[in-house]
């Protein structure tokens, strides 16, 4: 199997850590042993907030179609590991596919992630946007919430 990997850790103060690993699986290499080497890198992550993006070349389109590719994002799934691109990131004159991808365990509402147009190569580029100092919001800290908000607004209409 060939299978490039890059993995690095942000720390930001006073916040769970970021893991950023870049993955590339060659085409045609052995799905059923690329998803035993992503359980074994990725299943011990939970506790903190991880990106993986890469080139998998398993297209998430076929999921339904392809058994492998089920399987595949079944593994993913079994790990809360979602992925943030759902358009297709090649697409050529004769096949739009979603090879390229970028997989997380971030569920909230601070990423933002797209594809950007491009055309000096047949891979669209990925990427998320990721807001660390995202304030996540309890049901029952809004009330506080909206009160601090609140205050915050009348102290800056006072100075």
């Amino acid at each position: 199997m060939h299978t490039d990997q890059n993995k690095k850790s942000v720390a930001v103060k006073k916040r769970k850590n970021v893991i950023v690993s870049c993955i590339y699986r060659a085409p045609g290499s052995n799905v059923e042993l690329f998803k035993e080497w992503m359980e074994k890198m990725f299943s011990v992550n939970n506790q903190k907030d991880l990106f993986i993006c890469g080139d998998y070349n398993i297209d998430l389109l076929n999921a339904k179609k392809h058994k492998s590719t089920e399987e595949f994002v079944d593994v993913m799934f079994s790990m809360c590991l979602f992925p943030k691109i759902t358009k297709p990131s090649r697409i050529t004159s004769h096949s739009a596919t979603l090879i390229d991808n970028i997989f997380t365990n971030i569920l909230d509402n601070n990423t933002v992630s797209g594809l950007l147009l491009n055309d000096t190569c047949d891979h669209l580029p990925v990427f998320v946007v990721y807001d660390v100092n995202y304030r996540r919001v309890m049901n029952t800290d809004r009330s506080k919430y909206i009160r601090e908000q609140k205050n915050q607004s009348m102290l800056s209409k006072l100075t």
